[in-house]
């Protein structure tokens, strides 16, 4: 398991908001933040490592490996 920081952006990008929570990856961050995002966009990050941004419509963006 490894730590993971979920921050919700209001509408400029601001932090609104910031979870840290264990996850087995990537994978199950981003699922996580997909049930979380309601009306906001979530950056997903591990540590100093960006991750994805899950937004409302369900498209993310994610960091190529």
């Amino acid at each position: 398991m490894v730590w993971y920081q979920l921050y919700v952006l209001d509408e400029g990008g601001h932090i609104q908001s910031r979870t840290d929570d264990q996850f087995e990856g990537d994978t199950a961050a981003i699922e996580r933040a997909t049930l979380l995002k309601k009306d906001h966009e979530i950056e997903i990050w591990q540590y100093t490592r960006y991750v994805a941004r899950v937004r409302p419509e369900g498209v993310f963006s994610a960091a190529h490996a």
